[in-house]
């Protein structure tokens, strides 16, 4: 079982059925030569699609930088990092509540995986599991939309690289305790009824809304992991800033979980304050 780590956005692991009105989320960083700030989706629904302008924009760029480098070298990484050995059942982990939610879930969606199969995962890890299985099952071998981007700009020459690693995600899920890994696992099938909500919102092509969208879900969730998105975005913002200003000359494409780029503590509204204008483009 592969793990992508893009979990800020894996709560969107159900395309759209019509994505003729999708909007995209993608901003003009207004630097000469410009750069671009698109917000992604964890989807390989080919209703999601990005836009033509997002591959026109990505074309005229240099640098593609991704959430993490997304490689067979860091999929490997990210998969050792998430096995757990010697491997420990499922059921002695968490909660009968938590294993029959689980079951029920795998069998809505039609899943050959089995509860024995997360042995030697840790919680974490099968949530991340749980999250991409529905996209699996309806999409098989598709890549999911940041690989997309990722090959388009490969086949263009265009250098890809993460604006951060892999283990700055894994560090702060398993530093969670298990109660609460435990509560990750309910959330993410939770969401799954919230689906329909989560493809307007995308859609829409207007990125607020996402924190309100994670508190209808589960406030338990919300209050989770909102310290490890307010982190990251200042991150994320912060590294932006550092490649606009070394090399001024280069045109980047930073390519990020939509649920990254609105509200008040964003990364629109963090460049805005370091001085940069930004331009949502149509």
């Amino acid at each position: 079982m592969r793990l992508l780590l893009l979990l800020l956005v894996a709560i969107g692991f159900i395309g759209c059925q019509d994505g003729s009105s999708q909007k995209p989320m993608l901003w003009e960083i207004q630097t000469s030569p410009p750069s671009y700030l698109f917000g992604t989706y964890h989807t390989k629904d080919p209703a999601f699609i990005p836009p033509k302008i997002v591959f026109d924009k990505l074309k005229k760029s240099q640098r593609l930088y991704t959430e993490i480098i997304l490689s067979q070298e860091a999929y490997d990484q990210i998969n050792a990092f998430a096995t757990l050995s010697p491997p420990v059942p499922l059921d002695k982990r968490v909660s009968n509540v938590t294993i029959r939610k689980i079951k029920n879930y795998l069998q809505d969606i039609n899943s050959s995986l089995r509860i024995e199969d997360f042995s030697n995962l840790h919680l974490w890890a099968v949530g991340i599991v749980l999250s991409n299985e529905p996209e699996n099952i309806i999409f098989g071998n598709r890549d999911f939309m940041d690989e997309q981007l990722v090959n388009y700009a490969k086949k263009n020459k265009i250098q890809t690289k993460g604006l951060e690693e892999w283990r700055e995600q894994l560090e702060f899920l398993s530093t969670l305790l298990i109660a609460q890994q435990e509560d990750l696992l309910r959330y993410i099938i939770d969401s799954l009824s919230h689906k329909e909500a989560i493809q307007e919102w995308y859609s829409a092509g207007e990125p607020d809304g996402f924190v309100e969208l994670e508190k209808k879900v589960s406030q338990e969730y919300y209050h989770l992991m909102e310290p490890m998105r307010l982190a990251r975005n200042e991150t994320m913002a912060r590294r932006i800033d550092i490649l606009l200003q070394s090399k001024p000359k280069m045109g980047y494409f930073f390519a990020i979980g939509a649920g990254h780029l609105g509200q008040s503590d964003g990364v629109i509204e963090k460049l805005e304050q370091k001085g940069y204008k930004l331009k949502k483009l149509q």
